[in-house]
């Protein structure tokens, strides 16, 4: 069973940290403080629901998988 992962870190965005989430499969990383819709964005690509309609701008501050 493969179980979706978000990660959330303090961390500056950095290429050694954008690295190592990528390397793990995440379906997202977001750098605190989160934005509301950048979250909701994330769980729903990780469950397969994106519901971001095409041409609609995606939040900042988010690195998907």
């Amino acid at each position: 069973m493969k179980i979706p992962i978000i990660f959330i870190t303090a961390a500056q965005d950095d290429a050694s940290t954008r690295c190592r989430v990528e390397k793990s499969g995440a379906a997202a990383h977001l750098w605190k403080p989160v934005d509301e819709q950048a979250l909701l964005h994330a769980i729903r690509r990780a469950i397969g629901q994106d519901a971001n309609p095409e041409g609609e701008e995606r939040p900042s501050r988010l690195l998907v998988g």
